[in-house]
């Protein structure tokens, strides 16, 4: 891909089947590849770098920042689906770009204001989140239902937030749906994901 990303090839095994996730990840870049415009990301794209370590199933899926905003990666469950490789992108385009970071930032903090943090695993009914994982629920509750509303608003202290990641995995899921339950939210991913939002 000319984003940043590499082939399906570009995996560590940490425990995990490599083969197992290969389509969820090829999906996710065809997606990404259709979706994201490479102005978004910088004058050079091969700046960027992303790699995937694969897990073994049933582990919770997550991006890690590595030593500079140039490269991260993206550690995924073998049984990981393409919405969570999605959604673990968007993770990485807030990271690798600090001003769409902090144009993510800025827009979760006009949508949640004063609203307190609460512990996720008090307010969704499925629970399993550590003890310290808050969220706030705004009106994403609309376009993401109230258990993953919470998620959307988590806290993460000013350092990051699931804007993009949550936003690409609906934009993914349900696009049609996500514009009309949210037009302010669809419009944000779309304008970081064609360039007109960079910060």
């Amino acid at each position: 891909m000319n984003n940043g990303t590499k082939s399906c090839d570009n995996k560590v095994a940490l425990g995990g089947d490599v083969r197992k996730v290969k389509e969820a990840v090829r999906n996710g870049e065809s997606f990404l590849q259709k979706t994201y415009s490479t102005v978004s990301i910088s004058n050079e794209p091969d700046k960027y770098r992303t790699r995937y370590v694969v897990m073994r199933a049933g582990e919770r899926a997550y991006h890690r920042g590595e030593t500079d905003t140039s490269s991260s990666a993206i550690y995924l469950s073998d049984n990981d689906s393409t919405a969570t490789v999605i959604h673990e992108w968007g993770h990485a385009i807030e990271y690798q770009n600090p001003s769409i970071g902090r144009a993510a930032r800025a827009f979760l903090e006009r949508r949640v204001g004063g609203e307190p943090a609460q512990k996720l695993n008090d307010v969704v009914s499925h629970g399993g989140y550590r003890d310290d994982e808050r969220g706030r629920s705004d009106r994403f509750v609309e376009a993401f239902g109230k258990d993953r509303a919470w998620y959307v608003g988590k806290d993460y202290g000013g350092r990051a937030t699931e804007i993009m990641s949550m936003g690409m995995e609906q934009l993914y899921n349900d696009p049609a749906g996500f514009a009309k339950a949210d037009p302010e939210f669809f419009e944000f991913v779309i304008g970081v994901l064609h360039g007109r939002i960079r910060g």
